[in-house]
């Protein structure tokens, strides 16, 4: 049997990758619009440092929530002094960019890249939808002690 040089399988990972980014992966999406990386992974199960907001214009969220006529329900995250940003390697983390996380029932549900969402498979009755924002790598952006986020409550029963 002969054998593959290891180059070889350095490349065809790099291209799987890369193939996976351009796919599936997350950042800006066909004439900018931006895109989301679902996660289903629950909050608790991988933890986040904390970003502590000591100078300057803390940002700040808010949220709205309105039927989508097809199905389902649209998200708009509201913010003050942050700007949407995919993920940039070698940029100066900044309380002032980055993502959001988005959270149903507790359950990390995606990263938001902009302010846009559309909310899908919300079970019967109340769902608590929670957002908040993060830096670049992830860190829970947080001042004066608080979480920099913002919630609010869906009722299926009342969209649909």
């Amino acid at each position: 049997m002969r054998q593959v040089p290891l180059i070889y399988l350095f490349y065809a990972v790099a291209a799987g990758v890369l193939l996976g980014l351009l796919v599936g992966g997350s950042g800006v999406g066909r004439g900018g619009a931006p895109v989301v990386a679902m996660e289903s992974m629950d909050h608790g199960a991988h933890e986040h440092g904390t970003f502590e907001i000591i100078e300057g214009l803390a940002p700040s969220l808010s949220l709205s929530v309105a039927p989508d006529p097809e199905s389902g329900w649209n998200l708009t995250v509201e913010t003050e002094n942050f700007t949407f940003r995919p993920p940039v390697p070698g940029a100066e983390i900044s309380a002032n960019a980055g993502h959001a996380h988005l959270y149903v029932n507790g359950e990390k549900r995606a990263r938001l890249y902009g302010p846009l969402f559309h909310l899908t498979d919300l079970v019967p009755g109340e769902n608590e939808v929670r957002v908040s924002l993060n830096t670049d790598d992830h860190q829970n952006l947080v001042y004066e002690g608080e979480m920099v986020e913002a919630s609010l409550v869906v009722d299926r029963h009342d969209a649909m």
